[in-house]
């Protein structure tokens, strides 16, 4: 447990900092080296002199909480290459203007072309056996693009998901800074200015049209406030950025659990099969418990940061500017204090009305002013695609022996295969 924030104590550290034999450790097994230091020196210790590891659902809240203020989150320095307070100020705007787009009632205007996109995006991959990640990306990434885009979508997939990659990889790198980040921090800038012209010019054409087409972008265009151009812009550009690794990623984990839980994939099938046309998150109870479960166990964002911008008290320990403090949602995810049997895959445990968990202990998108704005967005994509595949899909998985997660940028499966195969009772539903 921490200390009362009002008193100072001298903060564990691990033996040998961030020497190279711990790095060592570090890099080989790093959600193991987390949980045996936070074992070992409790919710908040050091890790060499710069490095402060957070890992108690209030303490991050705090953190998370007092973002842009005594805290700083790594700006994704592609959109400006001025100060850190400009490129603080704009990516904050361009935050605050897409949160307006991405509203529950503006994504359930798209709900039918969601359906549709999804069915398209699976329909159009080979039948083969496929890497599990790249296809579950290619899923996610083509859905969403066609969501926001409509019929300007196809030429944008290639590209936007080159640039998520590298702007995601640029914004999450925690232990190099954004000038260290050589090749891909370039590549990173001009794949954001060249999103950024590519839109411009979709937006312009979408204004011309003669008659309204049934995209978030049209949607948004529709609006009788008017949003200007580069308000619907951000919109769309953060969706875009965030829809392809992260929410794949996310997909990935869901198919995998699903190939090896047969009583679990078949009440995900019935309910799926019973479900409405357009189904939302009400339709779909067991579905949407799964994916925030399959959030809880595997985070895609498995590793956070913020960087101390001011002196400030945290737990009872003096932070320093240039301290960077670290938290782990796959952590707290998994801590036995603030969840019942954290070890367990339990879809049920999100069908009752109070939470499953201890406050601030859920952190699958974020929190704070830096919450990601696309949450709405990437969970119902996730609920939509389990529910089809459950539906409609036989699931032929082939992963390796003993495999385990892989945390890096994103914690992603260790690399396996599937191929989709339409079941008979897909087929008959699609007839009909």
């Amino acid at each position: 447990m921490f200390t009362d924030p009002d008193v100072t104590t001298v903060m564990p550290q691990v033996p040998g900092g961030a020497g190279l034999r711990n790095q060592y450790a570090y890099d080989k097994d790093r959600i193991g080296c987390l949980t045996d230091w936070s074992a070992r020196y409790g919710d908040v210790f050091q890790y060499g002199s710069a490095i402060v590891v957070v890992n108690h659902p209030e303490l991050v809240h705090q953190v998370l909480a007092r973002t842009n203020r005594e805290f700083s989150a790594t700006v994704p320095m592609v959109e400006h290459q001025q100060t850190a307070a400009e490129n603080l100020d704009a990516w904050m705007r361009g935050r605050r203007q897409g949160g307006r787009g991405i509203h529950p009632d503006l994504i359930e205007q798209c709900d039918q072309r969601l359906d549709q996109a999804l069915a398209a995006a699976v329909t159009a991959l080979p039948d083969k056996r496929l890497v599990l990640l790249a296809a579950c990306e290619r899923i996610c990434g083509h859905a969403i693009i066609d969501i926001c885009l409509g019929d300007e979508a196809p030429p944008f997939y290639e590209r936007t998901a080159k640039a998520s990659d590298d702007i995601l990889a640029v914004s999450r790198t925690f232990d190099t800074p954004p000038w260290g980040a050589g090749r891909r921090y370039r590549r990173a800038v001009k794949a954001e200015r060249d999103l950024t012209d590519r839109l411009a010019a979709v937006l312009g054409r979408l204004r011309a049209a003669p008659e309204p087409g049934s995209s978030l972008a049209d949607v948004l265009l529709a609006r009788p406030d008017r949003m200007p151009d580069p308000v619907v812009a951000a919109v769309l550009r953060i969706s875009l950025i965030g829809g392809h690794g992260t929410p794949g990623t996310a997909l990935a984990w869901c198919i995998r659990e699903m190939s090896r839980r047969p009583d679990l994939l078949a009440r995900l099938q019935a309910e799926a099969r019973t479900a409405p046309p357009q189904a939302g998150e009400a339709d779909l109870p067991y579905t949407a418990g799964f994916v925030k479960e399959m959030l809880r166990f595997y985070p895609p964002t498995w590793l956070l940061a913020r960087d101390v911008a001011t002196p400030v008290a945290l737990g009872g320990h003096e932070l320093r500017p240039g301290q960077r403090v670290l938290f782990s949602p796959y952590l707290l995810h998994h801590d036995e204090r603030w969840w019942d049997a954290p070890a367990e895959i339990r879809p049920e445990r999100w069908l009752g009305e109070e939470k499953p968990h201890a406050p601030h202990a859920y952190l699958p998108f974020g929190a704070g002013p830096r919450v990601c704005i696309g949450s709405l967005l990437g969970l119902k994509v996730l609920v939509r695609a389990v529910a089809l595949l459950a539906r409609d899909y036989e699931l032929n998985m082939d992963e390796p022996a003993n495999a385990a997660p892989q945390p890096d940028i994103l914690l992603v499966p260790a690399r396996a295969k599937v191929r989709f195969v339409p079941t008979s009772a897909g087929q008959d539903l699609r007839r009909s």
